[in-house]
């Protein structure tokens, strides 16, 4: 009887510490206005997120999550031609890890967190053939948890979300016998462009 009440009180202890070191979070995440207004496009994604506290005021964690963006598949430098900036919806499915620290052990306090990770999506190119646009990211945000009973709390937050990201060039030349710019090929091309994160969350 003793050694089955020490194994009930263990598994209680067990299961308390558990929940004090484990949150999973749910996020609502925005980004808009990327810094190129041609070329950049927004992005609206939910999130989950499993997070460690290694600390009272430190957590890490794996995320992922489903959402929608209009990412650019092709442009032409040429704006009086047919093939300008063409964009496409697209499914994306972010996945990252997290750092997160508080500034307080308080239930509401400031907190600064990163996330860094891979944004997969599929849009049809110039040449007919499907790629991903987008690579990987990091987003630097400083933010608020609100404390909203036992262990419950409500994440505002704001941030800089840098993303790498890639699209095909149509190159044009001018034809002396047409008298008229013309196709000539298409290159891919890489570039790096940030746009304003904002995220509503709840962790539990």
């Amino acid at each position: 009887m003793k050694k089955l009440l020490l194994l009930v009180l263990c598994f209680i202890s067990v299961s308390i510490y558990s929940q004090n070191k484990w949150a999973i979070s749910l996020e609502e995440n925005n980004l808009i206005g990327s810094a190129d207004e041609t070329y950049g496009s927004n992005m609206f994604y939910g999130s989950f997120t499993f997070s460690y506290k290694v600390f009272p005021v430190f957590q890490i964690g794996v995320g992922g999550g489903f959402g929608y963006a209009q990412p650019v598949r092709y442009y032409s430098t040429n704006k009086t031609l047919d093939a300008s900036t063409k964009k496409s919806n697209s499914l994306i499915v972010p996945l990252f890890i997290r750092a997160k620290v508080n500034f307080s052990k308080k239930p509401t306090s400031l907190f600064f967190s990163t996330d860094f990770g891979y944004i997969n999506a599929s849009v049809e190119g110039f040449d007919g053939k499907y790629f991903n646009p987008y690579n990987i990211f990091l987003q630097p945000t400083l933010g608020i948890d609100i404390g909203v009973g036992n262990r419950n709390k409500i994440s505002l937050g704001l941030g800089i979300h840098p993303q790498y990201i890639s699209y095909q060039k149509i190159e044009y030349v001018y034809s002396s016998m047409l008298k008229k710019f013309v196709y000539d090929s298409f290159k891919s091309e890489n570039s790096v462009f940030t746009a304003v994160s904002f995220n509503l969350g709840f962790s539990f």
